[in-house]
């Protein structure tokens, strides 16, 4: 997958998928499973820098899963599954990104 495809999906989780529906308490498993698929099947050992809007669009990830914990607790989520969930995208930015 390229960086613009893989931009364009985050994208789209932001504005209207998985991360717009985890605002509103609630874990969308279709739009998980479009977005992970998107993160796990990007290869980012060809890049030695990737386009700002790239960035944007993935670094926040973990942070706000994290944020949204309490909420989605609280309508019905249950802690092993937000736990997958959080797991998932973390380990995906770290593969994607690297860490310090």
């Amino acid at each position: 997958m390229e960086i613009e495809e893989l931009t364009s999906i985050l994208d789209n989780s932001w504005t209207k998928g998985f991360f717009y529906s985890l605002r509103n308490g609630v874990v969308d498993k279709s739009d998980f499973a479009i977005l992970l698929n998107g993160l796990s099947r990007f290869s980012a050992t060809h890049y030695t820098s990737f386009p700002k809007e790239f960035v944007s669009l993935i670094w926040f990830i973990p942070t706000f899963i994290d944020w949204q914990e309490e909420r989605l607790l609280d309508n019905g989520v249950e802690k092993e599954e937000f736990k997958m969930i959080y797991d998932s995208m973390c380990n995906e930015c770290e593969r994607i990104l690297g860490l310090p």
